[in-house]
């Protein structure tokens, strides 16, 4: 559980979990200057969403603070839509945007009550998010700390970016741009 499970306690889940590669599994520790104080190390791995199906690997990323897991991340082929995880999670509170290199449109949907953000790409502004499109990138935050990942760059929605209230599904244009 995010904001509440220990590094130990994680190590101990992710152990005996049949579809985690353990071979993949690295821990990077972090100089606390170097980032704000917001983590202090970084724990990676292979997830199989099918076990022995390599095309259904998820990366997964954790960042630890004071040894408590406050940031959990899924990339990948998750098989969840933006209803699944609406439905399972509760609705989305903000929505931020900010446009990329080769024209896309980075957009993240935020739950700030329960600590959700959905990170999705779009190839324009005229680009619609509906019930139906795929989620690849899935986060859960400790909620506790939802101000300081605000200021960070790792609520991928911080400085430089303005937060809308989530108004729904659509075009990106009519909801959530221009940044």
């Amino acid at each position: 559980m995010v904001g509440k499970t220990d590094k130990q306690e994680l190590l101990n889940i992710i152990s005996t979990l049949p579809n985690i590669d353990q071979g993949s599994i690295i821990t990077t520790s972090f100089n606390n200057s170097d980032n704000s104080n917001l983590f202090d190390e970084r724990m990676s791995f292979d997830f199989y969403r099918i076990l022995g199906d390599k095309d259904s690997r998820i990366d997964m990323m954790v960042l630890l603070n004071k040894q408590k897991v406050i940031l959990l991340n899924f990339n990948g082929n998750l098989g969840l839509t933006f209803q699944d995880v609406s439905s399972t999670f509760g609705e989305l509170t903000f929505a931020s945007s900010l446009p990329t290199f080769d024209g896309g449109i980075n957009v993240h949907f935020i739950n700030s009550v329960y600590g959700i953000e959905i990170t999705e790409y779009f190839d324009s502004e005229r680009s619609s998010v509906l019930p139906d499109t795929e989620v690849y990138d899935l986060a859960f935050f400790d909620t506790s700390m939802y101000k300081k990942f605000l200021e960070s760059t790792y609520l991928r929605a911080g400085p430089g970016f303005t937060l809308y209230p989530w108004t729904g599904y659509g075009k990106i244009k009519d909801h959530y741009w221009p940044p």
